[in-house]
């Protein structure tokens, strides 16, 4: 995703991006499933800390533009899962 780009190729790829994350996390809901980083398989920690900092880049970007796919977010992922992701500092994150 390429958040806070005003590309325009940028932001074509961030609303099919956000779309694609959408349908899944309300088929997860509606399936009364959640996303489980922490039981995710990895061979090294990277791609889970990849992983974790995508969410938290995603979770801020709601945040800040106040949509309600944060609300979506929150209900797909774990307890566990939510404080690793809030507690990420995006601002320094490249």
């Amino acid at each position: 995703m390429y958040i806070g780009s005003t590309r325009p190729a940028s932001r074509r790829k961030l609303a099919s991006d956000s779309y694609d994350i959408n349908f899944l996390m309300l088929w997860l809901q509606h399936r009364g499933q959640t996303i489980d980083f922490s039981g995710y398989p990895c061979a090294n920690s990277s791609a889970k800390d990849r992983l974790y900092l995508s969410t938290a880049r995603m979770w801020k970007f709601w945040e800040e533009k106040q949509l309600d796919d944060l609300h979506l977010l929150k209900s797909v992922l774990t307890d566990d899962d939510q404080e690793i992701v809030i507690s990420i500092d995006v601002i320094d994150s490249p």
